[in-house]
């Protein structure tokens, strides 16, 4: 077997009983087809010695525990336990060493152990268990994928492109839902990884109907497009029709964001959804100062008050010019700002439109 497919076995022992043990522990699983661990390294001064054990009990599929009289003892090994513990992770003690059990911790007391010490040598036992090992074997490996998933997940703020989807999505559900009594906890962290992908999956299913049905729809104004030039159909209102699908087709398909993708948007964010469409940015939620101090001379700017922005929103990045005017004029939906008092056209800002006319452009900008 692989060693990538072989259960990874984390070893927690004391060194001061148990070293050799733990070495001839490591030996015999190596020879019974795992790929057991353990922690070799001194605790250097200042070095942060659970972030380290903790990534190794992370890594494990099982964690085995060796009882020995100082382990009970070790203030670091009952952590490893814990943490064991804290991670859903399989864990099976073994009694290296006879420990009164008034001393062995409550949490491993209600265990089944697999003794070494009552002079049957270390074959017997060894093969105790390995077969408790291989109990579950592959629910306990997909326990431990599916744990490092969700928890890089979480490290990078839970971005949607590392949740589940498709083939990997359904293997994942029918393995909740064949763990056994025994097995170890799906963990909280798990299902809220399994349930985020559940609902981005049911997302891109809502999208992807949406998407299906807008493509119908295109090629259903194809077909009526196509069915007007034959047949000649002039009435102005047909025209209009025509003329707005055609805009649409040409300036704005596959431009329009989708509503995840507004919702990914954040502050300082720059999108556009058609091609003669002002340019926009998210502006944040916040509070600013609006105003002059009352020491200005700027009377009509008196007096000076905090303004709040509830919850962001967008607004475009520069002044709306005549190019973008004179694509709502085109669609026969604005009026033509003719008269601009020797400004000039093209990329300079509309002037001489009245509250009306800024009015008239955003109904049609909308519409798309």
């Amino acid at each position: 077997m692989a060693d990538g497919q072989k259960l990874k076995v984390f070893i927690s022992y004391s060194r001061k009983d148990s070293s050799d043990f733990a070495d001839e522990l490591v030996a015999g699983l190596e020879l019974a087809g795992f790929a057991p661990f353990l922690d070799r390294h001194d605790i250097a001064a200042g070095e942060d010695w659970e972030a380290r054990l903790g990534g190794l009990i992370q890594e494990a599929d099982t964690v085995v525990y060796i009882v020995s009289p100082e382990a009970v003892k070790s203030e670091r090994c009952g952590w490893e336990v814990d943490k064991t513990l804290v991670l859903s992770k399989r864990l099976i003690p073994v009694i290296y060493r006879t420990v009164l059990e008034g001393n062995i911790p409550e949490r491993l007391r209600r265990l089944q152990f697999v003794r070494f010490d009552v002079g049957l040598g270390i074959t017997r036992p060894l093969a105790q268990l390995a077969e408790a090992l291989r109990q579950d074997l592959d629910w306990i490996r997909e326990h431990t994928r599916l744990g490092e998933l969700a928890a890089r997940w979480q490290r990078r703020n839970q971005p949607e492109s590392l949740l589940l989807r498709g083939d990997d999505l359904d293997a994942a559900k029918a393995w909740v839902a064949t763990r056994k009594p025994e097995a170890p906890e799906i963990t909280e962290l798990q299902g809220s990884f399994l349930k985020a992908s559940e609902q981005a999956e049911a997302e891109r299913f809502a999208e992807s109907r949406i998407a299906l049905g807008r493509t119908r729809r295109a090629q259903e104004i194809v077909v009526v497009l196509v069915g007007v030039i034959i047949l000649g159909v002039a009435a102005w209102w047909n025209q209009l029709l025509l003329s707005e699908q055609v805009y649409w087709w040409t300036n704005v398909r596959g431009q329009v964001l989708t509503a995840a993708q507004e919702a990914a948007l954040r502050p300082g964010d720059p999108f556009k959804e058609c091609t003669d469409c002002p340019s926009m940015i998210v502006v944040p939620a916040g509070t600013f100062v609006m105003g002059s101090p009352d020491s200005s001379s700027h009377a009509d700017e008196h007096p000076q008050h905090a303004v709040s922005i509830a919850k962001p929103f967008a607004v475009a990045k520069f002044a709306l010019t005549f190019d973008e005017w004179d694509a709502c004029v085109k669609q026969n939906a604005c009026g033509a700002v003719s008269n601009d008092s020797g400004w000039g056209r093209g990329s300079r800002p509309v002037i001489n439109a009245s509250w009306d006319d800024a009015q008239t452009y955003v109904a049609w900008l909308i519409r798309f």
